[in-house]
């Protein structure tokens, strides 16, 4: 399951969901506009099993996805 934190306003954050969405990636995603979850302090942040990505980091997503 792929889980991204974001914030509404936040440009990388709607950048990655509409690559993930082209790519047919199904993911929940949790909007952070009025607080940070937790541990969450830089956006996107994705959460992918055991791995994190912070920040828009296309690479890593599809290594991960790959």
């Amino acid at each position: 399951m792929i889980t991204v934190y974001g914030r509404g306003t936040c440009a990388p954050c709607k950048t990655l969901l509409y690559w993930l969405r082209r790519k047919n990636i199904a993911f929940k995603y949790v909007d952070c506009s009025l607080e940070s979850p937790g541990d969450i302090y830089i956006f996107p942040t994705v959460i992918i099993g055991d791995n994190r990505i912070e920040g828009l980091n296309f690479s890593a997503l599809n290594h991960l996805l790959s």
